[in-house]
């Protein structure tokens, strides 16, 4: 934009519809203007570099194979990156040759079972190789393979393994077993071995535990002996004292419920006398009153009046008092 104003102002259009249009792709010319003013060029470049385009399926082959890409800092992770591996797990330690589990096993004829380092051979996915194998002598390589071509054959002509549409599934199945026992037989395996170590290791652990207690209880056993030969002379005297503390807190016992119980006793007879001399005392009592109410009542010998006249002279003495 600079340089388009600084042409406007030389009066040069021509240059700046110059400098306009070629703004875009970052070059400018800028010719001496009709004053016969020197010439002067500016010229600014700016070409990007030629990127490498990647397309779908490189990409993918890429990500199958797990070679990263230009603008990643690490590989990625694929699920097919274990194709080709075979786990081989540590070799066990060898036995011993004069190593026998019993004295009467022949180990000629009969040797220890030694595991193998990689599983065996197969042909068409399924097929042991010493199968395969047992042709070779009499038909050939090519022989097993005529053999299972000639089979299906005999039984597509007795009508027991017909061409059918489905019949695409095995091929599908076949395939599809093929590329995850590649892609996951070497994680699966070492899963399973790795599994299997730490079984094995949580078994010898409860092991040595068994063995840790064992060890425990014997050094204790073997402590509380020595505590019961140092003490085996001092028995005698002491089931002795023992067996003495046990009567003697035994008599203790018995005193201490004798008296218990007389004390019982004697509260009860003490219990007794009182309430029989307060149910004599009440029976006295009530007995006099009765006596006395039944007399009045029945006014013998002019009683009543007698009483009530008496009761009134008492009352009279009284009220000066008061």
């Amino acid at each position: 934009m600079t340089l388009i104003c600084y042409s406007l102002i030389a009066g040069s259009r021509t240059h700046a519809c110059i400098l306009r249009c070629g703004h875009p792709i970052r070059t400018a010319a800028i010719a001496s203007s009709t004053a016969k003013e020197p010439s002067t060029s500016v010229v600014i470049t700016n070409v990007p570099e030629k990127v490498e385009k990647i397309g779908f399926f490189k990409k993918l082959v890429y990500r199958f194979k797990g070679i990263p890409l230009k603008d990643e800092s690490h590989a990625p992770i694929s699920f097919m990156r274990d194709i080709g591996k075979q786990f081989v797990p540590p070799p066990l330690p060898e036995l011993p040759k004069d190593f026998k589990e019993y004295p009467e096993r022949d180990l000629v004829n009969y040797p220890y079972p030694v595991q193998r380092m990689y599983p065996p051979k197969l042909r068409l996915l399924i097929v042991p190789d010493k199968f395969m194998s047992a042709f070779h002598k009499y038909t050939g390589t090519s022989g097993p393979y005529v053999f299972f071509t000639m089979l299906y054959a005999f039984l597509h002509s007795k009508g027991l393994f017909e061409i059918a549409h489905d019949r695409i599934k095995i091929v599908v199945l076949l395939f599809y077993y093929y590329i995850f026992s590649r892609a996951f037989d070497y994680r699966l395996d070492k899963y399973i071995y790795e599994r299997r170590k730490q079984l094995e290791k949580d078994y010898l652990d409860i092991v040595d535990n068994n063995f840790k207690e064992v060890r425990y209880a014997q050094k204790e056993s073997k402590a509380e002996k020595e505590a019961y030969l140092a003490m085996k002379e001092y028995y005698p005297t002491i089931f002795k004292e023992t067996l003495a503390l046990q009567l003697e807190a035994t008599y203790r016992k018995n005193v201490e419920r004798l008296a218990t119980e007389m004390q019982h006793r004697l509260d009860y007879l003490q219990e007794t006398v009182s309430v029989k001399r307060s149910f004599a005392h009440s029976y006295m009592l009530k007995w006099i009153i009765d006596s006395v109410m039944a007399e009045i009542l029945s006014d013998k010998e002019n009683i009543k009046e007698r009483y009530m006249e008496n009761c009134i002279e008492q009352l009279k003495l009284l009220s000066p008092q008061g």
